[in-house]
């Protein structure tokens, strides 16, 4: 990967199943080197798919993983319990036939995730992009990499955006602050600029 996997943050994970195709899931990174895997076992002609939960050790190495795609940079502590919750909770899709060929597995797989990050972004967290943008980005990632021989992990543009308007916002404050300040000193108010100064 070319990065490396955030505390708390909530990935949507591509792996190839071939034909051009790719499993999809989702991963929290806890605390590295250890995170927490979803993601659906494909159903056989024998049993219906199934969705695993796993507590894995060094994602990078010991997956096929060749597309992370950052969507929460904040699941940790009481939020991560409630995402598991979640998570395990939300329905796997029913499906007619077995999803034995690549394009079944996509398919169900993405389903999986697509439901899980609405149910995510409507309960507790800050998942505000629309979802199946999202789902093309993570897509067009996992078939870049697949393209150049690579592994590779980005922030999503919706959360990208997210980030720069707190920061711009922090500019704006700060430009606040130093607007009262130039104004008090202006003023000679002296005493009130020391007091803003030591906030």
């Amino acid at each position: 990967m070319n990065g490396h996997y955030s505390n708390g943050g909530l990935y949507i994970v591509l792996s190839p199943v071939g034909g051009g195709h790719y499993h999809h899931a989702l991963y929290i990174h806890v605390s590295h080197p250890y995170g927490m895997l979803y993601h659906l076992n494909p159903a056989t002609p024998t049993s219906l798919s199934t969705l695993s939960d796993l507590l894995t050790e060094n994602i990078p190495t010991s997956r096929t993983i060749i597309a992370a795609l950052l969507v929460d940079p904040d699941v940790r502590d009481q939020s991560l319990a409630r995402a598991h919750s979640i998570l395990v909770n939300t329905p796997v899709p029913s499906v007619s036939t077995p999803t034995s060929t690549p394009a079944d597995t996509t398919s169900a797989s993405s389903a999986w995730v697509l439901l899980a990050i609405t149910r995510l972004g409507s309960e507790v967290f800050r998942v505000d992009q629309p979802i199946t943008p999202l789902m093309e980005e993570a897509a067009l990632l996992a078939v870049f990499a697949a393209a150049n021989g690579s592994r590779e992990m980005r922030m999503s543009r919706a959360l990208q955006t997210r980030i720069k308007a707190v920061e711009w916002g922090e500019v704006k404050r700060c430009e606040g602050i130093l607007r009262c300040l130039m104004g008090q000193i202006e003023a000679g108010d002296v005493c009130g600029t020391y007091e803003l100064m030591d906030l």
